[in-house]
């Protein structure tokens, strides 16, 4: 059975509204989406970008010649904060594998 207005969505009989002769029903608006769901998908996008920079962060650390660390020793602590970083990053991002399967 076609929906309000033939928008062919399926009405269960039981569901079905009928209205009297020349009464147009309004259609059954879907479900809107709370300022929390949007907070929560923005927090989601945010939370991706920065996995995405820690994981090109860490490709760098991972290259780098360590070599050249000690021609230029102020970035030793640099690097070192950068790899606390990458791993804590890290567990936010398993953390996020459980909340959001399938990311």
């Amino acid at each position: 059975m076609a929906g309000p207005q033939g928008q062919g969505n399926q009405v269960p009989p039981s569901q079905a509204q009928v209205a009297p002769p020349g009464v147009t029903l309004a259609p059954v608006p879907q479900q809107q989406r709370t300022q929390q769901d949007i907070v929560r998908e923005k927090l989601a996008e945010t939370i991706g970008e920065i996995i995405a920079k820690a994981q090109e962060l860490g490709f760098e650390l991972a290259t780098l010649d360590y070599g050249q660390l000690g021609r230029c020793p102020g970035l030793k602590p640099l690097v070192e904060k950068s790899r606390e970083l990458v791993v804590a990053l890290k567990k936010l991002m398993e953390m996020r594998k459980e909340l959001v399967p399938g990311q």
